[in-house]
């Protein structure tokens, strides 16, 4: 967002992630999640997987379209324009100092 880095614990807060494995347990946490997981039924989920999906890509879809209407007619407005070429120069700026 607006071109800052999270942190791992601010992907946990906000739900992006759901937990964080810390460096010294990392080989060991992967190894015991992934047991926990081969105990499921492979064809429950399957079907779980397949029908969350089935209901997301609709979803995904009609958001995109969505957001791609109003993306059209934002990248034609004044203030995108200009938001646009700030952005631009800013980059020059900063790859000039390099």
């Amino acid at each position: 967002l607006l071109g800052r880095t999270f942190t791992a614990q601010e992907m946990v807060d906000c739900g992006f992630i759901s937990r964080l494995i810390s460096p010294e347990t990392f080989n060991e946490s992967v190894i015991e999640i992934a047991n926990q997981a081969a105990q499921f039924s492979v064809s429950a989920l399957k079907t779980t997987k397949g029908l969350i999906r089935n209901v997301d890509i609709e979803t995904l879809d009609k958001a995109n379209i969505a957001e791609m209407s109003a993306l059209k007619v934002r990248m034609k407005s004044k203030d995108s324009i200009q938001s646009i070429q700030n952005f631009l120069e800013a980059a020059k700026r900063r790859k000039a100092k390099l």
